[in-house]
């Protein structure tokens, strides 16, 4: 397990490689808060959640499905492309084929 200080060196080195990302496909990172019991990011407002609660929430056309599954891909792609071993893909809105055309 990680220690404290190795757990706020990781967050800070993630929050540098964050302040830099900009593409229409990645969310916006608009700051970070440590506290002495807390580590935050804080993001831009998605008023539906995370795209997976959003496909909870709402029912999804095909059409919009597609495009949903296409800005993903130009999402990775741009991460990808970044090519810094420190960026995360921590994607929870990927799912399988049957579960998007369900």
């Amino acid at each position: 397990m990680m220690d404290e200080e190795a757990s706020r060196e990781l967050f800070q080195q993630e929050v540098a490689i964050m302040e830099r990302l900009r593409a229409p496909q990645i969310i916006a990172f608009i700051g970070a808060v440590h506290t002495p019991t807390r580590l935050a990011v804080v993001t831009e407002f998605m008023p539906l959640g995370n795209l997976t609660s959003a496909m909870k929430k709402t029912k999804f056309p095909l059409v919009l499905k597609l495009k949903c599954m296409l800005d993903c891909a130009r999402g990775m792609n741009f991460l990808h492309k970044v090519r810094s071993r420190l960026v995360a893909l921590r994607c929870g809105c990927v799912r399988s084929r049957e579960q998007l055309f369900a």
